[in-house]
């Protein structure tokens, strides 16, 4: 693993896990990864969307929701 990106020091426990890019930055849970395991921030991971509504899980870090759920979206996506 990559060490991390030097000044994002205050990541928060359940985001220190994650998987770093070359660059130092984590990997959200989501981001596609190819053959050779390089992620592409540009692209959803096959069934990563499946998996985090069946199992309930964060689509930043991965780990398990609690039963209070928030969604950050915008107020374009709100009113579509």
């Amino acid at each position: 693993m990559f060490p991390l990106r030097k000044g994002l020091v205050n990541l928060t426990d359940r985001l220190k896990h994650l998987p770093r890019d070359h660059r130092g930055f984590p990997v959200p849970w989501f981001v596609y990864r190819d053959a050779a395991g390089v992620p592409d921030f540009r692209v959803i991971g096959p069934g990563k969307i499946q998996i985090a509504l069946r199992r309930d899980l964060c689509w930043v870090c991965g780990g398990k929701l609690s039963h209070r759920k928030t969604f950050v979206i915008g107020p374009m996506c709100w009113i579509t």
